[in-house]
């Protein structure tokens, strides 16, 4: 019978000073470039000794500055934020907002944006077959998105008379 191992690697890492810089190396290459390491005070721009690449974790950093990458040369390193809500497309310092927001008509959406590049509304389910209602962004102003939800009747289209959850994301600063 085989018996079952249930262990853990554990990396403690090296205490190294790299400059003014103390930290705890994690992994080198095979040029003895740091390709991974961890500690209190990022590297400064132009520190030496960091492969390009190398992934630094700042212990008691927040979301946005927690984790750094080398984007820099072994000879001159340049950390850069990986951001933890970056969006693939957007330009930097923009962020993505989301929400519920109910609406009888026409209303305004505060996003809590001050300014909005890009959005996308739907309105929920009215809970029946008739009207089906949907909803449409008539200005944005600023971070506010302006909106009309109008049902749609086998007769006639009309503005809501009923509060229609409007579902909504945006992108902006």
């Amino acid at each position: 019978m085989a018996k079952t191992f249930n262990r853990s690697i554990k990396l403690v890492g090296e205490p190294q000073r790299v400059g003014a810089i103390a930290l705890t190396v994690l992994e080198y290459d095979v040029d003895n470039n740091i390709t991974k390491a961890t500690g209190i005070t990022v590297p400064t721009g132009g520190s030496a000794g960091y492969a390009g690449g190398c992934i630094f974790v700042r212990a008691g950093g927040g979301l946005a500055t927690t984790l750094f990458i080398n984007e820099g040369s072994e000879r001159s390193a340049n950390f850069t934020a990986v951001v933890g809500n970056a969006i693939i497309g957007a330009a930097p310092g923009e962020r993505i907002v989301r929400g519920l927001t109910p609406i009888t008509g026409a209303g305004a959406i505060a996003t809590g944006l001050t300014t909005i590049t890009g959005y996308s509304v739907c309105c929920g389910s009215s809970g029946t077959a008739l009207p089906t209602s949907t909803v449409s962004v008539s200005s944005v102003v600023g971070g506010t998105l302006n909106v009309v939800v109008t049902d749609h009747a086998a007769a006639a289209n009309s503005v809501a008379t009923v509060a229609r959850t409007v579902s909504w994301v945006a992108v902006g600063t």
